[in-house]
C-alpha cells in the first residue's frame, strides 16, 4: 500500500515540473473590465493573464475584493508563499470590507467561481479511494 502511495506522490509532483503558474493580473482602479466579473471577450482574455514568478514560490491565484469609503476595488494576480494571504485555505474568505479568494490552476481566479487544478483533484479522489480500500482490507 506504501509503494501506491509512493508512486502517486512521486508522478503528481513530476507531473507539474517544468509548469509555471499563470493567474489573471488586474486591478479595477486601473482597468475598469476588472471587475468582480472579468468583462472582457474570450478572445482578449490573454491580455490580462501572466506568468506567476517562479522564484517568489507561488502557491495559486488570487482575488480581493475590497469595498471602503463606498469604493469597490478588485485585485488578481499570482498568490506567492511570502504574502500574508499565502496559508488561507482554498475558496473565499470574508474579513469586514474585503473578501479574500485563492485557488490553484491557471487562471482560476478569472470568471465566476474559484476551481481548482484537476490534476489536484483527480491525485485527492485517487488518494481517497486508495484510503478507503485499504481500510476496508481490499
Amino acid at each position: 500500500m506504501q509503494n501506491i502511495i509512493v508512486t502517486t506522490v512521486i508522478i503528481s509532483s513530476l507531473a507539474a515540473v517544468g509548469d509555471t503558474l499563470s493567474c489573471y493580473n488586474c486591478r479595477s482602479d486601473r482597468t475598469p473590465v476588472c471587475g468582480r466579473t472579468l468583462n472582457v471577450a474570450e478572445r482578449e482574455k490573454s491580455n490580462y493573464i501572466s506568468e506567476c514568478d517562479d522564484s517568489l514560490f507561488p502557491v495559486g491565484c488570487k482575488k480581493i475584493i475590497t469595498n471602503e469609503y463606498n469604493q469597490e476595488l478588485v485585485v488578481r494576480g499570482c498568490n506567492y508563499n511570502l504574502s500574508a494571504n499565502s496559508n488561507l485555505p482554498l475558496g473565499c474568505k470574508d474579513y469586514m470590507h474585503t473578501s479574500v479568494c485563492r485557488c490553484v490552476g491557471d487562471g482560476c481566479n478569472g470568471q465566476g467561481g474559484l476551481v481548482s487544478n484537476p490534476m489536484i483533484m483527480l491525485i485527492t479522489a485517487t488518494m481517497t479511494l486508495l484510503f478507503t480500500c485499504s481500510s476496508n482490507g481490499h
